[in-house]
């Protein structure tokens, strides 16, 4: 394995050559605030991400999203239920 293969797998940390979009930071308020499982391309392509910081926060935002889709479920259930009490 050459330096140049190692260097591809494996985190680069203070790189001033790293497109913004690559950015851990925004990577993460992407994931947690906005797009979920959207942003997981921007995660996987990002060189600033080491593989089981790649892997903990897939994880952690299929579980986020999961709760959130049952969070609007059961909202959205309550809420039927309560409209069908009205009437």
């Amino acid at each position: 394995m050459t330096d140049h293969d190692h260097a591809t797998f494996s985190a680069k940390k203070n790189t001033k050559d790293t497109p913004w979009y690559h950015e851990p930071v925004l990577i993460v308020i992407v994931m947690v605030a906005a797009a979920l499982f959207l942003a997981f391309p921007l995660l996987w392509t990002s060189p600033r991400f080491s593989l089981g910081a790649k892997i903990f926060w897939t994880i952690f935002v299929l579980i986020e999203t999961v709760l959130l889709l049952w969070g609007v479920w059961w909202s959205l259930s309550l809420l039927w239920n309560t409209i069908e009490q009205l009437r």
